[in-house]
């Protein structure tokens, strides 16, 4: 669980980035801490459907740990230290621009709208562009 001014500065964060839905459901999890899948619908008022699309949304960027305990089951708990990082993210960008110029940005672009790139011998591969 976090103190009150991280978990408001983690509920903005979250709300920025994902949502009003999403932003609810870290809400409670960040002034309830760790919380089980029923606890959480009750918390939150949601539809199971949509908690469960939020609950994937932030588990797949990292937000959200699922862990299994032996007294609570299996219980979900967000993780305010990766949600702050993401504070830093503007930051990042502003570096790497600075460091490789304009052209990041335009290689960033591309490599959104073509995700895959096919190798000279017709293999495909990913890219990774910084």
């Amino acid at each position: 669980m976090a103190d009150a001014e991280t978990a408001r500065l983690c509920s903005q964060v979250v709300h920025t980035h994902f949502g009003p839905l999403t932003a609810n459901v870290a809400t409670v999890l960040l002034h309830r801490g760790r919380l089980s899948f029923p606890q959480l619908l009750r918390y939150t008022r949601l539809k199971p459907r949509t908690v469960r699309a939020t609950v994937l949304v932030l588990v797949q960027y990292n937000l959200l740990w699922h862990a299994q305990t032996d007294e609570e089951g299996d219980v979900l708990e967000f993780n305010t230290t990766e949600c702050l990082k993401r504070l830093r993210f503007g930051r990042y960008v502003w570096i790497v621009e600075n460091m490789f110029g304009n052209a990041v940005r335009r290689r960033d672009r591309a490599a959104c709208l073509r995700p895959w790139k096919t190798s000279s011998a017709g293999y495909n591969i990913t890219t990774i562009d910084i």
